[in-house]
């Protein structure tokens, strides 16, 4: 593949999923060898940019739909960027990483380092280049009719961010959802450790459809209160079901133990409710 064949490939992309850039000589000579520095180590700030092409400027493209920051760009910009990073930094010179303000990323292509692979199309020979640079660009070129290099990687992608976000808030949140969907059950909800919340929201998401969402900004959305009236947890409808059956009244509903009275009976995942302080065991089936 040409150095021209491969600019055409970016340049199709301008205007659309990507843009140019441009850094010429600074006046301040060490800014100027800082920034060398950290061209050398192609790791740049998007302030280097220059806002008009100079003759001697150095011309920078975006590689599509491999950048996002706390802002923009979802799940697949992501795992775009990080197969790309991963296979071919250490291999294509011409690969730049770009950082910036409120967790700005990305990758661009160095236009004065892509190398020339010319193609050997005769009548006697016909030779396409497999060198790493080729291989790079025929990758972004892939991007053009699907914007995704792997969905695998961009599946694991997505549960990494709901991990995080569940980690983050979502689990505090999910406690917020079990109040409002099992209202008689308030200090059992308060009770249940870290490790049952865990285990009832994953028991509750493997039934359907994922209850959340990857927005722009790779911000998760959950949706609990779906979830929990498509697939309400067992052990909490069951003592829920308990609960009502020994109040006389609604306001009087409650899970204190009955023989210790030191504690409020938790439910299990094998239908039973037990007191976390004597053990006292109350068999819901």
């Amino acid at each position: 593949m040409t150095k021209a064949e491969k600019l055409a490939i970016l340049t199709r992309f301008t205007s659309r999923q990507s843009a140019t850039h441009y850094i010429a000589e600074k006046d301040h000579y060490y800014g100027w060898v800082d920034l060398i520095a950290r061209l050398d180590a192609r790791y740049i700030s998007c302030s280097d940019f220059d806002s008009e092409k100079s003759d001697d400027a150095m011309v920078l493209h975006d590689v599509p739909y491999s950048s996002f920051s706390d802002y923009s760009g979802r799940d697949v910009e992501r795992s775009n960027f990080r197969l790309l990073k991963e296979g071919y930094f250490s291999k294509c010179k011409e690969l730049i990483e770009y950082y910036g303000d409120y967790g700005t990323t990305g990758l661009l292509i160095l236009e004065q380092a892509i190398p020339d692979c010319p193609t050997i199309d005769t009548e006697e020979e016909y030779h396409v280049c497999n060198c790493s640079s080729c291989e790079l660009f025929e990758a972004i070129q892939g991007l053009e009719n699907y914007p995704a290099i792997d969905d695998e990687d961009v599946g694991r992608v997505e549960y990494e961010l709901r991990d995080e976000a569940w980690e983050s808030y979502g689990r505090s949140d999910f406690r917020s959802a079990l109040h409002g969907r099992f209202p008689t059950l308030e200090a059992t909800i308060d009770d249940l450790s870290k490790e049952d919340l865990d285990k009832l929201y994953y028991e509750a998401d493997s039934h359907g459809n994922p209850c959340h969402e990857i927005e722009t900004g790779g911000i998760v959305c959950f949706h609990f209160d779906r979830l929990l009236k498509d697939y309400p947890p067992p052990s909490l409808v069951d003592a829920e079901a308990y609960v009502e059956s020994q109040a006389t009244e609604p306001t009087t509903a409650s899970l204190q133990c009955p023989k210790c009275a030191s504690g409020h009976l938790q439910p299990t995942l094998n239908a039973t409710l037990e007191c976390p302080f004597c053990r006292y065991v109350v068999q819901l089936v």
